[in-house]
């Protein structure tokens, strides 16, 4: 065999072999995307439960009142005590109104009816106007403590926001057939590349460079 002949070869050979090595590269390299992405999560998470933790303690203070007004939210939707879609804190705010004296006397006696008086006294225990009113005065937060559930709500949402964002971040994470297939798909083109489209280069620049020869 011709020295010519084996370096030809050799190089062929050596192309050939650095295809495969970017096939390789490509396939660990999405190794590397999926701990960037596993990282990503993990910070979403970790994220999240800070923010649901310090939630937490901004609310527990005023919990049970917060789970009272949820609790009577429940109950008023269950017996249709109001029409309209509200959020349980629109129906509290309604609610708090009915704290003074004059306006609650007003709809206990000319508004109030028989039914709604005894599913409050069957479903949420209060049995008379006084026990009602009570019940609004205890639950009610303070101005301090609306502004710390304003904080607590703020919380929350970023919690869900990266909740929902760790959820869509852990989709992007490549499966092991993904992998494999990315890895190939390179090495593929790489080979693609390196050979018929490299021969056609040359094939292209011989033809222009024979043309212009002289005969």
């Amino acid at each position: 065999m011709r020295l010519k002949t084996k370096k030809f070869i050799a190089r062929e050979f050596l192309i050939l072999f650095s295809c495969g090595i970017l096939g390789l590269l490509a396939f660990a390299g999405t190794y590397i995307y999926n701990l960037r992405i596993d990282s990503s999560v993990k910070e979403l998470k970790a994220s999240k439960a800070s923010l649901e933790e310090k939630a937490d303690g901004l609310e527990r203070p005023f919990r049970n009142k917060v789970n009272a007004q949820k609790s009577f939210f429940l109950i008023s939707e269950r017996n249709r005590w109001h029409t309209e879609n509200l959020h349980y804190t629109q129906l509290w705010k309604k609610l708090e109104k009915l704290k003074i004296t004059d306006s609650l006397d007003y709809r206990w006696k000319n508004k109030f009816n028989a039914q709604f008086k005894e599913e409050l006294r069957s479903d949420a225990g209060l049995a008379n106007r006084d026990e009602f009113r009570t019940f609004l005065i205890e639950n009610s937060l303070s101005s301090d403590e609306q502004k710390q559930w304003e904080q607590v709500e703020s919380l929350r949402t970023k919690a869900k926001d990266d909740n929902i964002k760790a959820i869509e971040t852990s989709f992007l994470k490549m499966k092991d057939n993904e992998q494999l297939g990315f890895g190939l798909k390179s090495f593929f083109w790489m080979f693609i590349i390196a050979f018929p489209l490299r021969y056609l280069f040359f094939a292209i620049m011989w033809s222009f460079k024979t043309l212009r020869s002289e005969e």
